[in-house]
């Protein structure tokens, strides 16, 4: 969101990524969601989060989500804002140690050091690109972790 907020189409302030779903991420969600044109239930559903890519600066060209699809560097999408989730609840259960960075389905550098701590928490190759293995290890944790607060999930 707060890519939308930073340089896209709608008019709010940016929100600190701290994982906790609190009054401004609330009120953000609302913006988001007054400037997709979709009802404003301040609930980040699939209808909000694939609606946001299309409100990301330079996002109106990017592919549709695959949930299946590779991503790495400069990537663009709903897909890449479902792993950015991933990761947060991640680092919310205490699976893995990274900056926090902005949910904003644009895979940049924070989403790529993100991954690369989820792959070294795997003991698997850290290349940074989510593909099957990534998911699926990803997965596992969000599982194994399912007695801890996990985020968006």
């Amino acid at each position: 969101m707060n890519r939308a907020f930073t340089g896209g189409t709608v008019e709010h302030p940016a929100l600190i990524v701290d994982g906790v779903y609190g009054p401004a991420t609330a009120s953000g969600t609302r913006a988001v969601q007054a400037a997709a044109g979709i009802a404003r239930d301040g609930v980040v559903g699939p209808v909000t989060r694939g609606a946001l890519p299309g409100l990301l600066p330079g996002a109106r060209n990017a592919p549709a989500s695959a949930s299946e699809r590779r991503l790495s560097s400069d990537a663009l999408g709903g897909d890449v804002l479902d792993w950015q989730w991933v990761v947060g609840g991640l680092v919310a259960a205490g699976e893995v140690d990274t900056p926090r960075w902005a949910l904003d389905g644009v895979f940049g550098p924070a989403t790529t050091a993100g991954t690369i701590a989820v792959q070294k928490r795997l003991s698997i190759t850290t290349d940074g690109i989510v593909g099957p293995v990534t998911r699926a290890g990803a997965a596992d944790l969000l599982a194994a972790s399912a007695g801890s607060q996990v985020v968006g999930r």
